[in-house]
């Protein structure tokens, strides 16, 4: 990601004040797109299919190494807590940054 977005338009941070990396050995961009194709419209349900739990599905299809030892299952978990606690415990995730 950090080398991807090298001269393209910023990131808007209005809803975002920190990141984490973690490096994979490859990735499916297509399939990660397809995935996030078809989540884009199923619907959404507050605790077992929301913008987190299908961040997480997009993100295990463009890399299945990220398996829950990397990237915990998000249900019932808010994105800021998943982000700062349940991640901080996850092998292998860079600590928050700020911008």
């Amino acid at each position: 990601m950090r080398g991807e977005d090298k001269g393209k338009r910023a990131l808007s941070l209005v809803r975002y004040d920190a990141y984490r990396c973690i490096n994979t050995a490859g990735g499916d961009l297509a399939g990660a797109q397809r995935t996030y194709k078809q989540m884009r419209d199923n619907g959404y349900a507050i605790f077992t299919n929301n913008c987190l739990t299908k961040s997480i599905g997009i993100f295990r299809k463009y890399s299945p190494a990220l398996s829950t030892a990397h990237l915990p299952t998000g249900y019932v978990s808010s994105p800021n807590y998943y982000f700062y606690a349940v991640l901080n415990k996850a092998r292998g995730w860079e600590r928050a940054s700020s911008y």
